[in-house]
């Protein structure tokens, strides 16, 4: 096993809870994080297309999805709308 929290501390003269936010920091830079997308982006295409042909308002445009299968909100699926 490894050297404890309360022995590195003694040994180095610091506060138990730096060296608990420093072993944080080092654990956390080794993870990847896994970028995932949200429930809308699926649809993204079906989206720009009710938009750019047929003019929708949002809720239309949500209707339109749902029957797609789309079970997420309004909030989150006009924002997809109106980025690039």
């Amino acid at each position: 096993m490894g050297t404890s929290k309360r022995d590195i501390t003694r040994e180095i003269g610091i506060s138990r809870n730096t060296v608990s936010r420093m072993l944080k920091k080092t654990r956390r830079q080794g993870k990847k994080i896994k970028k995932r997308g949200s429930k809308p982006d699926p649809r993204r295409e079906k989206i720009h297309a009710l938009i750019d042909e047929h003019n929708l308002s949002g809720v239309r445009i949500l209707e339109e999805i749902r029957k797609l299968g789309y079970n997420g909100g309004y909030t989150i699926s006009m924002p997809i709308g109106l980025r690039g």
